[in-house]
């Protein structure tokens, strides 16, 4: 290969590099991008209602209490549970 050929050969390995799918990141930003995901409530609109229906499926409120925070009644509370993915823990007091 002479120099005109490796010096075709390093602009084409650069032009990759900078406008192919290959990019070079920052420190700051591969921090960022291995970040551990948090707690699904965390950035939500709906945190509020998501930390009440985590800890009534816990078993840290009762199905009273958690009724009262959310305003619902036993069946539309049983029904957001299940859109959720979550199941109650059943537990005799509180």
């Amino acid at each position: 290969m002479n120099s005109r050929q490796r010096k075709r050969h390093v602009i084409q390995l650069f032009q990759s590099r900078f406008h192919g799918q290959f990019r070079w990141l920052s420190n700051e930003e591969r921090l960022w991008l291995n970040m551990a995901p948090v707690g699904r409530e965390f950035g939500s609109k709906d945190f509020e209602r998501l930390q009440v229906l985590d800890l009534y499926s816990q078993g840290h409120l009762s199905e009273q209490e958690a009724m009262q925070h959310l305003g619902l009644n036993k069946i539309e509370l049983g029904a957001m549970l299940e859109k959720d993915g979550l199941c109650p823990i059943h537990h005799s007091g509180h």
